[in-house]
Parts: structure tokens; sequence; C-alpha cells
């Protein structure tokens, strides 16, 4: 695929706007292809992923009418998240019984709550097109997939991925990012990190 020197901004927050707009807009004009943003740290994926989350639930890609909340296991401790139909997903550990490995994505194209209205059972059609069906009281390592580290992302091939640079990218790492797409990736670059001044 070909690799585009997207975007430099000013800083962190207007370049995080940036790939939101341009990840949310990928989606809509192809909802079939697979995209992911990739971060260096487990911060940074955590708030692209809020922001792009809710973006797509603006455009109708994730169904808010179906999202319940569900607790699973993420760097290490146990933590509320929500998910529902369209919800772009990643497994975040081994599972011989289920067939998944750490780093597998896939997508939410089901769910079912148990009694308390959080969710308990959720379909996911993963990047290979299996079928999967996963029991969250049984397999809780599960997370959200817009975007995640270029470590996670070591292993997957995605149709287009939007890199967000970091200073602490090493060759190995700036490798693996603007290595995983099969179409197109993009690179995201800010002043305030990359400035003259640094």
């Amino acid at each position: 695929g070909r690799v585009l020197f997207r975007s430099i901004e000013k800083d962190n927050k207007d370049l995080r706007k940036e790939i939101v707009r341009d990840y949310v807009a990928s989606r809509v004009k192809n909802p079939r292809e697979g995209c992911v943003v990739l971060a260096r740290t487990n911060l940074e994926v955590q708030s692209l992923n809020r922001m792009i989350r809710e973006e797509l639930k603006t455009n109708k890609l994730v169904q808010e009418s179906t999202e319940a909340v569900a607790t699973v296991h993420v760097q290490k401790k146990n933590e509320k998240r929500s998910f529902a139909i369209g919800d772009r997903i990643v497994f975040l550990r081994n599972n011989s019984t289920l067939g998944v490995k750490n780093g597998l994505m896939g997508e939410v194209t089901g769910l079912k709550k148990d009694a308390r209205g959080e969710a308990r059972i959720l379909t996911i059609r993963d990047e290979r097109k299996n079928k999967i069906e996963v029991d969250l009281f049984s397999y809780n390592r599960i997370g959200h997939a817009y975007a995640v580290t270029i470590h996670k992302s070591q292993g997957s091939t995605i149709d287009r991925v939007f890199v967000q640079a970091s200073p602490t990218m090493d060759k190995e790492s700036s490798y693996v990012a603007m290595s995983r797409q099969k179409l197109e990736a993009k690179l995201y670059v800010s002043l305030e990190d990359f400035g003259p001044e640094k």
C-alpha cells in the first residue's frame, strides 16, 4: 500500500481531532474496509478510542440503541466499557477455546444482555470473517479497537492505517506502524512533539 505524509498540526489536541475526522470519514466512505489508528501509548489510544467512538455513534456506524456496559479486563485492571453492535474490538489475550489470539480484531454483530442489563454475550465477526460467540463472564479480555498501540498491531494487516507519530518511536516501531496497511498508511505529526525547539 502507499504511505502518505498526511498532516502537521500545532499541538497534539488538534492532531487527534484531525486523525478522528479522517478515520470517521474513511469509515463512512468505505464501511467494509478495516481501518485503525496506531499510537504509541495506552493513554493516547484510550483518548482516541473515546473520541472516535462518539463520532461513529453520531454517524450511526455504532448502534447506540444496542449499547450496554460490561466489565472488561484491560491493562491489568477491570474497567467498565460500553459495547454496541458495530463496535470494533480487539482481543487482548490468547484463548484456544474461542480460537482467538492476542491482538486479533473484529466487529460486534450481536449483543445479548444479562438480567441487570449489562452486556453478557457478544457475537463478533473477526478479521478472518469467523463468527465468535464471547461470553464475557468467562472471557473479558476485550477492548475497543479504533485505536491500538503499535505493539498490539503486530501481526495484523489492515486496509487503512492512521499513525500518530511520537518522538519515542524507534526504528522498529516506526517500521511496524508503517507496514500494517494493505491500501494506505497516513502519518500525523504535531509540532508540540517535533517542533524546532525540541
